[in-house]
């Protein structure tokens, strides 16, 4: 359903490809924490931390100089299996910008960042696992 930048750049896809990042490249260095509560609950937490190869110039009626970092983004998530075929998942995640990031969303959107709003996501999923087709081998 979703590119593999969305496993690895965060969960809110900011950062699908190279342009995003005004093509300066894309750092991601991130901490993951995974913890099983039990056999049916677990949790999840990620923290990434996102900034370019270079420092980067915008030009408008002047040349205005940001620096590498592009922000930080939370992603929070838990996982309940609530039967052997079914799984409730959750998630919220949040990105504090910095004045580079809000930059190149302008120049790749044209669209004016609004810096008092935070970006924020949240999903709920509940998810079937029928197993119709199984077949077992005759124990004999």
């Amino acid at each position: 359903m979703y590119g593999s930048t969305h496993k690895f750049n965060g969960s809110m896809d900011y950062f699908t490809s190279n342009e995003d990042a005004l093509g300066m490249g894309l750092n991601d260095l991130y901490l993951s924490l995974n913890y099983k509560i039990n056999t049916n609950w677990s949790l999840k937490g990620e923290y990434h931390y996102f900034n370019s190869d270079k420092d980067f110039f915008y030009k408008s009626s002047s040349i205005y100089s940001f620096n590498k970092s592009l922000g930080n983004e939370f992603d929070l998530s838990a996982v309940w299996n609530v039967y052997n075929y079914l799984t409730l998942s959750g998630g919220y995640s949040f990105m504090l910008s910095s004045a580079s990031f809000k930059v190149a969303q302008f120049v790749n959107t044209g669209v004016v960042y609004n810096s008092e709003r935070i970006p924020q996501w949240a999903f709920l999923m509940l998810s079937f696992n029928m197993d119709i087709f199984k077949f077992e081998k005759d124990k004999k």
